[in-house]
């Protein structure tokens, strides 16, 4: 989907979802006409940027008619600094399917996806996302993850937003990716992503986040080995750098949240399916129940 925005064309529009416990507390327009709440980033030179634009889709109730009739709105609002993140490093570790090759390869890095803005939740009449962003301490660079609060108005055709809130998660020398949100009834978010660096074979992980600051990182399913896939290894016609899947999943479920993140199982043979990769789903309840 396409549109001009500030100096270059939108891309990568994230359509918000709504858990089935969403207050109807929203203004009247969004209830009687219906609109759907979209947010994407503004790094078109792949640097940095702090700007954030935040979508309304709106008369999506003539979407039951034969002839819909519809309109879209933005708006730009300043955020936190995000820019494009570098592949994440792996843990060092046995990889058969690499080691096979003529001639042999390493251990492959992790693409971390660009920038671009991931899953939306749309809950208490606020927007939750995030997205992966470069941190360095000076030394170093690793990936991380922004995220941001924003609440949106959108009353007599005109949209407007604000940040409630934004912050960062990151795991220090290592690599966080592909975040999802969800939030639950009572208004607590939790987000999920994947972990991988010096320290980590790529496992799945997930944090508390608030208006304020993000939580602890929680490894709730360890990498048993590192990411071995013919997406990455040159004789495939890879760089170096392996794919990392597209996308994490969160989504609530009353108090408690569902789940997904990719990671390293270790019981997959990389030189039978030229790859290792699986995907681990869990719950998170109230007292952080897996």
């Amino acid at each position: 989907m396409g549109n001009s925005l500030a100096e270059g064309t939108a891309a990568s529009l994230q359509p918000a979802t709504s858990p089935n416990f969403e207050d109807s507390g929203e203004d009247s327009e969004r209830r009687r006409t219906g609109v759907e709440y979209f947010l994407s980033s503004l790094d078109f030179t792949a640097t940095l940027d702090n700007r954030i634009a935040v979508w309304a889709m709106t008369n999506t109730i003539s979407l039951r008619q034969s002839a819909p009739s519809l309109a879209l709105a933005h708006v730009v609002i300043q955020s936190e600094v995000y820019g494009q993140p570098p592949a994440a490093t792996q843990k060092a570790g046995p990889n058969p399917l690499g080691a096979s090759l003529d001639p042999p390869q390493p251990e492959e890095t992790l693409a971390t996806d660009d920038d671009r803005m991931q899953q939306v939740v749309f809950a208490g009449g606020q927007l939750w996302s995030g997205l992966a962003t470069i941190v360095s301490d000076g030394a170093n660079a690793n990936a991380a993850i922004a995220y941001f609060v924003v609440r949106p108005k959108f009353n007599q055709g005109v949209l407007t937003a604000s940040i409630q809130g934004q912050n960062y998660v990151s795991v220090k020398e290592n690599s966080i990716m592909y975040p999802a949100i969800g939030v639950t009834a009572d208004g607590k978010a939790i987000m999920a992503f994947s972990l991988s660096g010096p320290r980590y074979f790529p496992s799945a992980a997930f944090a508390h986040v608030n208006l304020l600051q993000g939580g602890s990182v929680h490894v709730v399913a360890a990498g048993a080995a590192p990411q071995d896939d013919l997406s990455g290894y040159p004789q495939f016609g890879g760089n170096g750098v392996a794919r990392w899947g597209d996308y994490s999943a969160a989504v609530a479920d009353g108090s408690s949240e569902w789940l997904a993140a990719e990671y390293i199982p270790g019981n997959i043979d990389s030189t039978a399916f030229l790859t290792n990769w699986g995907t681990f789903v869990y719950r998170v309840g109230s007292e952080d129940e897996q």
